[in-house]
């Protein structure tokens, strides 16, 4: 046996958390759990002879079962390609992300569309429809996210859509679920009555920090701001919809955010939202004539500068009672574009593979209206190697980040922008990670085991932390 080349310790209350990022487990271990681990995986105690002894023999057992200790002769790297093909060729599955409309009420002044009132024609979306039927038999899930523009400005296609998509699902005894990417002010409670109708489950806000910075970046085109509108419609509607908040961060807006918190905190949002996290803005516009993802240190952050500011962002969640996302739940996992079942579906009928190229039709692989076929731009989103090159290849996060994103990698950006948050900031993440773990102990199972001879008892409490393996 070996020690995997995916553990990731770090001190914790309880002494030490430890991570493998292969199989997503994190495991308390006091200082002797710590040492008798590295004993059995450098081979200064005897495997057969540890086995022998019923509390080292669990403790074994547990490290084993998480993947902290792995054969020798097992090939890690070989185990993370093949999980990223078993994901991204997964055939039980087939998902949608649409935008309906590029059309939006808001002029956020960062966004990277260029917004038309372009709607899905009535040929388009029956020959999504069409699509989806002779797609989906044989499969287990049919997963729709509606996208935009502002989706809802189109609510009428998603209903006409969501009808024919609730049906073909249910004819093919498939499980049907959607997600809505919204700003939010429209999503009053009889407009979310409809989207839960429509199998619609989660829908995901944006905040660009609180309201006199939010109401003059995300405003109506009127000029109007949203801030209390989103916040009623968010009150209003969590008994029917699980709400995701994004909230937006960068260099100017840093401050905004923690008084942000502060508000939601004194409006009780924290009730009525399921999940909070933070992201960073990106130097990115569709077409953009200088290299996208360049930096700019006035308006972006580079990952590492958000890794640190991320930190003291969740600290301030979590003592204002926000649920916050899984630390392995990144974004940069097994995206949409790269699954060999999930199209992307702009207004113009134009199929495509990244989100961010909607209304890009030169971007686009096939049109649902034309015989126009470009498979290049299909291939290269599933040729993509695992790791990229041979940074990738030696570091510790490639389970998590799997190289980063693809369309990043696409525009040339660098490493500042390409490499995961979690690089910079885990120790940290996983210390406040676990005291959230502390919660859930009982509902995820406990493995308690010795690591010594004398019977003293460690704290090896093993949990499952969620894969990221299913964002669209």
């Amino acid at each position: 046996m070996k020690a995997s080349r995916y553990n990731i310790f770090a001190p914790s209350a309880n002494g030490f958390l430890g991570v493998n990022l292969l199989s997503r487990t994190a495991i308390d271990l006091s200082s002797d759990s710590l040492r008798v681990f590295h004993d059995l995986a450098d081979g200064r105690l005897d495997l057969d002879g540890a086995s022998s002894d019923p509390d080292i023999a669990e403790f074994m057992e547990a490290l084993i079962n998480g993947m902290f200790l792995v054969p020798t002769a097992f090939d890690e790297l070989d185990y993370v390609r093949n999980r990223v093909a078993t994901e991204r060729f997964d055939e039980s599955r087939l998902g949608l992300v649409i935008a309906p409309t590029m059309g939006c009420n808001f002029s956020c002044h960062y966004c990277f569309e260029s917004h038309t009132d372009a709607r899905l024609s009535e040929a388009a979306c029956a020959r999504v429809v069409e699509i989806v039927s002779d797609r989906l038999p044989g499969r287990e899930n049919l997963s729709v996210q509606w996208f935009g523009g502002e989706p809802l400005l189109a609510l009428d296609l998603i209903e006409r859509l969501s009808g024919d998509f609730i049906r073909i699902a249910r004819d093919c005894d498939a499980v049907y679920a959607a997600t809505l990417i919204t700003n939010g002010h429209a999503l009053n409670r009889d407009v979310a009555i409809r989207m839960s109708q429509c199998g619609v489950v989660d829908a995901q806000i944006t905040f660009d920090g609180d309201r006199p910075l939010h109401d003059r970046t995300r405003r109506e085109r009127g000029g109007h701001g949203s801030f209390d509108q989103i916040i009623e419609n968010i009150r209003s509607a969590s008994d029917l919809l699980r709400f995701k908040l994004r909230v937006h961060v960068a260099p100017y807006n840093l401050e905004s955010v923690f008084e942000l918190l502060e508000t939601l905190a004194v409006e009780r949002l924290s009730e009525h939202i399921h999940e909070l996290y933070f992201a960073p803005i990106f130097n990115y516009r569709s077409g953009m004539s200088t290299q996208a993802y360049a930096p700019d240190t006035r308006r972006f952050l580079t990952s590492e500068q958000f890794a640190q500011a991320q930190i003291d962002l969740i600290r301030e969640a979590v003592d204002h009672g926000f649920r916050m996302t899984d630390p392995l739940d990144v974004s940069y996992g097994i995206c949409t574009a790269v699954r060999a079942d999930t199209l992307v579906v702009d207004p113009y009928g134009n199929l495509m593979k990244c989100y961010k190229d909607v209304g890009v039709a030169t971007e686009s692989f096939a049109n649902t209206l034309n015989s126009v076929v470009q498979p290049r731009n299909e291939r290269k989103w599933l040729d993509i190697d695992v790791p990229r090159d041979d940074e990738c290849r030696d570091c510790s996060f490639l389970p998590v980040c799997l190289g980063g994103c693809t369309k990043q990698w696409q525009e040339g950006a660098s490493k500042d922008v390409i490499c995961t948050p979690l690089k910079f900031n885990h120790e940290a993440r996983f210390r406040l990670y676990s005291h959230e773990l502390e919660g859930h102990r009982s509902s995820v199972g406990r493995c308690r085991a010795s690591p010594t001879p004398r019977g003293q008892l460690p704290n090896a409490a093993l949990a499952r932390l969620s894969i990221a393996s299913n964002r669209t």
